[in-house]
C-alpha cells in the first residue's frame, strides 16, 4: 500500500532542498512508505491500548474523605509547641 505517491515525494525533496535521481526517488518512496506504515501500525497498537485501559481503569483516585485529628495529641508531638501552633525555626533572616 502506496502512503506517499510521486508528487508527494517531489514536494518533500524541493522542500528539503534535496535533489534526486529517479532512482533514489524510487528508493526513497519506498522507505518513507516503510517508516509510514509502521508508524500506522505503532498508532493502531495504541489506539487499541487505550481502547482496553479506558475500560479496565474506572476509578484510580481515592476517595477524599475529611479526617480530623486531635490537636493537642499532635502538638505533643512536636518538639516545639507554642499555644494553638508550632514553633519552627526562622529560615530567613
Amino acid at each position: 500500500m502506496a502512503l506517499i505517491n510521486q508528487e508527494e515525494l517531489n514536494a518533500i525533496a524541493r522542500l528539503s532542498g534535496l535533489s534526486c535521481t529517479e532512482e533514489e526517488k524510487i528508493a526513497f518512496a519506498s522507505q518513507l512508505n516503510t517508516i509510514l506504515e509502521y508508524a500506522s501500525s505503532l498508532q493502531k497498537i495504541a489506539a487499541s491500548i487505550e481502547k482496553q485501559e479506558s475500560h479496565t481503569h474506572k476509578h484510580l483516585l481515592r476517595d477524599d474523605i475529611a479526617t480530623t485529628y486531635q490537636n493537642d495529641a499532635i502538638r505533643a508531638l512536636s518538639p516545639q509547641p507554642q499555644d494553638r501552633y508550632f514553633a519552627v525555626p526562622p529560615i530567613i533572616e
